[in-house]
């Protein structure tokens, strides 16, 4: 768990990062190490979470078809 106060320096921080985005990193990351990692890999655009990689990853494909279809499969 993440101490409360180093959390909120980091909204502070990143208050450009889209809410949702914050606490779905907040969720992935274990330490607050991993949390700056994370925060600091969102890419501008067009991005998906890769959970073998643990950070945020730039797509060119919009609609992220190649991963649904690796789900589907």
């Amino acid at each position: 768990m993440i101490d409360e106060e180093i959390i909120n320096s980091f909204k502070k921080r990143y208050k450009s990062v889209h809410p949702l985005v914050f606490h779905r990193s907040l969720e992935k990351s274990e330490t607050a190490v991993d949390l700056f990692d994370i925060l600091e890999s969102i890419p501008q655009h067009a991005f998906f979470w890769n959970d073998e990689e643990k950070k945020w990853e730039k797509t060119i494909d919009f609609l992220c078809i190649s991963k649904a279809k690796e789900i589907i499969k």
